[in-house]
């Protein structure tokens, strides 16, 4: 009778540690295993850092700047392809501006998603679009800028560059005045963009009428024998 009370005994002892082992492990165990850290309960808060997102606006901040420097990459590659006289280094100084650009892009769009509002973004993309030959897109992107900022002059300056290779001759008439009466510099950059326009367009109407494009330089002709400009 006495070994079979041990024997019982013994049994119990043993079921006991196993059940406490098994409920150590279900809070988290004591040697912190994958359940969690030593001597943490079941109920008690993950150790884990808890990364807060940041707002929009400042990723949108990030992502502008991050768009500038591509942008700036692009406008060196572009300098240094006008400056260079191998043709294919020419060529391959272009293709890094125009990939420079793009990447501009990329980033310009990741700011405005986050901030549709944010006029040096618009103006960025328009600026990019505008140099890889995306002219309908430069426009959008300007007339996003120019609702939000309708006095800006660049914007309107850079619109007019786009509306000029689109041929909205018009466009550029009024934008042209604009800047003539508040950016004289941009109106004098412009003019100079639109007498190398009509050197090309002479050569290669690209479906403009001769008399559309003799009109625009009547107009350019009479205007700077009235102002002397």
């Amino acid at each position: 009778m006495r070994k079979l009370v041990l024997k019982i005994a013994a049994t119990a002892a043993l079921i006991g540690c196993a059940g406490a082992l098994d409920a150590s492990a279900q809070m988290g165990g004591g040697m912190g295993g994958p359940g969690g850290r030593a001597g943490m309960g079941a109920n008690e808060p993950s150790m884990q850092i808890e990364h807060k997102e940041e707002k929009p606006e400042i990723q949108a901040r990030k992502a502008y700047k991050t768009a500038l420097k591509s942008l700036d990459k692009a406008k060196a590659y572009a300098a240094q392809a006008q400056q260079e006289k191998n043709a294919d280094k020419q060529i391959a100084e272009q293709q890094n501006a125009t990939e420079a650009y793009y990447r501009a892009l990329d980033w310009f769009t990741e700011a405005l998603s986050n901030n549709g509002e944010m006029v040096e973004a618009w103006k960025g993309a328009g600026y990019a679009h505008l140099h890889i030959g995306a002219y309908g897109e430069a426009l959008d992107d300007y007339n996003h800028a120019l609702k939000l900022a309708p006095t800006d002059m660049d914007a309107v300056a850079d619109r007019a560059e786009a509306c000029l290779q689109l041929g909205r001759l018009d466009d550029v008439r009024v934008a042209y005045l604009d800047l003539f009466n508040h950016a004289r510099e941009r109106a004098d950059q412009l003019m100079r963009s639109m007498q190398h326009w009509l050197g090309e367009r002479r050569t290669d109407p690209q479906g403009l009428k001769v008399a559309d494009l003799d009109a625009f330089q009547q107009w350019i002709d009479d205007h700077l024998k009235a102002t002397g400009a």
